[in-house]
């Protein structure tokens, strides 16, 4: 199960001499574990065990390259559209 593996991951980051950047990602990964924890208990109970679904390394080494050069080109963008895009991102319009 993910959550398994997830929780796996955040037990490496934590042990040893780690560095706050592991401690930090240990602690994102527990966040992890109990959302698939949740939504796979949820998807099981409603529908049956749903297929899991299996990565190649190829797969994830292209998303990680797509995503460094999306955050890169993110972060050229001038910071009054970034300010722009965090209060539509963030702020909801009020519906009444």
């Amino acid at each position: 199960m993910i959550a398994d593996d997830l929780l796996d991951i955040a037990r490496r980051l934590a042990a040893g001499d780690p560095t706050q950047s592991d401690l930090r990602r240990a602690i994102s990964s527990i966040y992890y574990v109990v959302f698939h924890a949740i939504c796979q208990s949820n998807a099981d109970t409603l529908v049956g065990d749903d297929p899991d679904v299996a990565f190649s390394q190829q797969e994830v080494v292209t998303a990680v390259t797509q995503v460094e050069s999306a955050i890169t080109d993110f972060r050229a963008v001038p910071a009054q559209e970034r300010r722009a895009f965090a209060v539509f991102v963030l702020m909801r319009e009020r519906q009444e």
